[in-house]
C-alpha cells in the first residue's frame, strides 16, 4: 500500500522577508530571530502561527509585525499571493471547495467578482443575503439609517450584507 506524502513548502512573505513565512498547505511561521533591547540580547524561536478566525466572514487571519508595526492579513490571500500567478491580476481568491479553513494552494484560485460569485451559487448552491431581502426589509434599512443613530457596516452585520449593498438599498439602486 503506498503512502503519499504532502512535501510542506515554505517560502518568504513578501515585505516580511526573514520574519515569516507561508506554506503552500496554508500555514503561517514567524522565523527564529535576535532581539536586542536595552543591554540584553536574546533570541526568539519562530513558531507557525494560530489564525483568528473572522466571525463575520469566516477567514482566517494573522498578526504580523515587524519594526514596531502590526498587521492583521488573511491567510488564503498570502497563500495565493506567494503560490499562485495571477497573469490576468485578477481581485479575489476563491476556495473551491467552499471551505475558508482549506487554505492550501491545490484549493484557491484567482478570480473576478462575478467568478466568485457564480461559483458560490452555481457550484455551492448558497444563495446571497442580499437575494433574502423584500421591499419591507429595504424600507426598513432606509428608515433606520435615516434616523441616523446606525451606520451602513452595522446595518449590514445585522442584516447579512456587505456594506456596498445596504448602500445600494439605501440610495435605491436595488430594491426600490
Amino acid at each position: 500500500m503506498a503512502m503519499t506524502m504532502k512535501t510542506e513548502i515554505w517560502k518568504d512573505i513578501v515585505g516580511y522577508e526573514g520574519y515569516y513565512q507561508v506554506s503552500n498547505l496554508g500555514r503561517i511561521r514567524s522565523l527564529d530571530r535576535t532581539v536586542t533591547s536595552r543591554n540584553t540580547t536574546r533570541t526568539i524561536r519562530g513558531k507557525i502561527l494560530k489564525p483568528k478566525i473572522n466571525s463575520i466572514n469566516g477567514y482566517h487571519s494573522v498578526m504580523l509585525g515587524m519594526s514596531g508595526v502590526a498587521k492583521y492579513v488573511r491567510v488564503h490571500r498570502v497563500v495565493a499571493q506567494s503560490f499562485i500567478d495571477n497573469p490576468d491580476n485578477k481581485p479575489e481568491i476563491n476556495h473551491i471547495n467552499g471551505n475558508k479553513s482549506d487554505n492550501r494552494v491545490l484549493n484557491l484560485e484567482w478570480v473576478t467578482h462575478r467568478e466568485n460569485h457564480k461559483h458560490r451559487i452555481s457550484v455551492l448552491k448558497q444563495t446571497s443575503g442580499a437575494a433574502k431581502i423584500t421591499k419591507n426589509i429595504a424600507d426598513e434599512i432606509r428608515e433606520r439609517f435615516a434616523n441616523g443613530n446606525i451606520t451602513q457596516t452595522a446595518l449590514g452585520k445585522e442584516y447579512g450584507l456587505c456594506q456596498q449593498n445596504i448602500s445600494l438599498i439605501i440610495n435605491r439602486k436595488c430594491w426600490v
